[in-house]
């Protein structure tokens, strides 16, 4: 929300001008606060002003006078051009001239009236170039001329920076996009709205969202100023004709093309759902309500983010997908690759977009894969200290960014300095227990159309698809999600390629395979990590010494039970 009231104390305690960094589609809200704060701003001449605007359009325009406007309802308040005196303006002079000389004239004359100025489009004509130098020391006057008058100047712009030379002259403010109660209260009413609407046009769109659907709704426009929110809103309604839970990820989806322009790129949402995840669970229940506003009104903080370590394939990438379709929020990805430049300080420059593009649309979730390949330690050597950089960077950024942006990165080694580490909980992902393996099995298989979706609870298809899950689960020891993925998948073309040429098979029939064919290519397709226990069993030390915590804990061993790695013959 705009701090208005501490606007209203900068002009009153004497700055004369104060640029406002606000985006494009919230420009004409913040006109009308600006507007309403001049007339509303008290009962003497050095308190209530005469709003005027300025842009390269329709240059300079005057707003009725603040008694009329008082009277008038916001949609009367027509504006008209005023016209600079002619020994004011001078010839040849770029755009903004005539309006930083009559607006000093103004400002200089002691019986003048006491205006606000609201200047857009002025920053484009500082560029350093030459024809613009006379714009640039104009401001400077008017700015000095400004902080001795009644009248004040605001400058509404986005993205510039104003820089050293005006330092001193003009004071900042940033106009921040809607946050969580302001859009939560915007989805509301324009709901509302749109209900009546389609009523007054004989359409009935009732209103069929859950609380969990709307909170969904309200971070999925979060990011967006409120004429993106209500525009894309009244698209995703128009488009499925209904108000239910399919509103949130119809608006996610067309957020994310939109998004994708400005050079933000997402992860996709995951094809399988994540199996054997008890602890991540816990993590998404904690955080759910960690996100929601009210936490703040009992100061707690917002939730810490995730370092996923372990072997490759065991699904971390997934997980991040998953927590973020759980949550509700987006996911960008930041990709320290892509950050590398040759410039001396483009990639900082790069990393430090990404992350405020991140804290633009929060609350969110920013993936970092293989984040030991990027900034580990085995990756800072010979890159010209590019990594050091980096890693400074971002963690500067992990201490002091307020919005809730919650990191998660995968690792296959925690080889992280302690400095890092710290700021992580950090999340031990092993190979997938025998329940996870039956459970990976049975969603892939579905997915690939060789068992049905449900599974009979009962009867004897039920039997021999349950007895199928537990053997290829028993076969797969050491096998990781991925690998099973692929198993399933070579499968399913077998059996595709037995179809294809033969009757017409459509999805909604069962790709044929038996348990054989099954167990044939999942024994002919070995387990990378097979005989690599020394460093899993380093990771397990790792973590069984308070380093981390287990995403999938461990299933018990039956009493009596041992464990044995090494290969035994008792043959004679």
């Amino acid at each position: 929300m705009f701090d208005l009231q501490e606007l209203t104390n900068r002009l009153k305690s004497g700055y004369g001008s104060v640029a406002i960094d606000c985006p494009i589609g919230s420009q004409n809200k913040l006109e009308l606060l600006l507007v309403r704060m001049a007339i509303d701003g008290g009962q003497t001449a050095r308190t209530r002003r005469q709003p005027v605007t300025w842009d390269v359009a329709d240059g300079i325009q005057s707003y009725p006078s603040p008694g009329q406007m008082m009277a008038w309802e916001p949609q009367c308040w027509v504006k008209t051009a005023v016209q600079v005196p002619a020994q004011v303006a001078r010839a040849g002079e770029p755009a903004p001239c005539s309006l930083l000389r009559y607006l000093i004239h103004q400002a200089s004359n002691a019986q003048g009236e006491a205006c606000l100025y609201i200047l857009y489009d002025l920053p484009r004509f500082l560029l350093p170039h030459p024809q613009f130098e006379v714009v640039n020391r104009l401001l400077k006057r008017a700015c000095t001329v400004l902080n001795y008058s009644n009248s004040r100047m605001i400058l509404v712009h986005h993205g510039h920076q104003f820089g050293e030379e005006f330092q001193d002259l003009i004071s900042e403010m940033e106009y921040p996009l809607p946050d969580e109660p302001e859009t939560r209260a915007l989805v509301q009413q324009q709901l509302q709205e749109l209900q009546a609407s389609a009523q007054g046009q004989g359409q009935q769109i009732p209103d069929e969202l859950t609380p969990q659907d709307l909170t969904r709704t309200v971070r999925a426009l979060l990011g967006l100023t409120e004429e993106g929110q209500i525009n894309l809103l009244q698209y995703a309604v128009r488009k499925l004709r209904a108000i239910d839970h399919h509103l949130p990820g119809a608006i996610n989806q067309m957020k994310q093309r939109q998004l994708i322009r400005l050079g933000i790129e997402y992860a996709p949402a995951p094809d399988v759902p994540a199996q054997g995840l008890t602890t991540m669970d816990e993590w998404v229940q904690m955080t759910s309500a960690a996100l929601d506003p009210r936490a703040r009104e009992f100061n707690l903080p917002n939730p810490r983010s995730l370092l996923l370590i372990g072997p490759p394939g065991t699904g971390k990438s997934l997980i991040c997908k998953e927590l973020s379709s759980r949550l509700g929020l987006a996911c960008i990805i930041l990709d320290f690759g892509n950050l590398m430049t040759k410039e001396l300080g483009g990639s900082e420059q790069k990393l430090r977009d990404i992350l405020k593009a991140a804290s633009t649309v929060s609350p969110c979730l920013l993936m970092v894969d293989e984040m030991d390949k990027a900034i580990g330690q085995s990756a800072q050597e010979g890159d010209g200290g590019t990594s050091q950089r980096l890693i400074a960077t971002f963690l500067r950024w992990l201490n002091d960014h307020e919005e809730p942006v919650i990191v998660i990165a995968t690792a296959n080694r925690p080889t992280f300095s302690p400095e890092l580490l710290r700021r992580f909980t950090r999340v031990f992902v092993d190979l997938p227990t025998l329940r996870a393996r039956k459970q990976i099995f049975q969603v892939h298989l579905q997915l690939r159309h060789l068992l049905p979706d449900p599974l009979p609870t009962s009867g004897r298809l039920a039997r021999q698809y349950n007895t199928w899950l537990d053997t290829l689960a028993g076969l797969t020891e050491d096998y990781t999600g991925d690998e099973i993925s692929q198993i399933v998948i070579k499968v399913a073309y077998n059996a595709f390629i037995k179809v294809r040429d033969g009757a017409a098979a459509t999805v909604e029939d069962l790709l044929p395979v038996t348990l054989e064919e099954l167990e044939a290519v999942t024994r002919s397709s070995p387990p990378q990590h097979r005989g690599q226990y020394r460093e899993r069993e380093m990771l397990l030390e790792w973590v069984k010494n308070g380093m981390a915590i287990h995403a999938n804990p461990p299933e018990p061993v039956a009493a009596g039970a041992r464990i044995s790695r090494r290969s035994v013959s008792f043959e004679d």
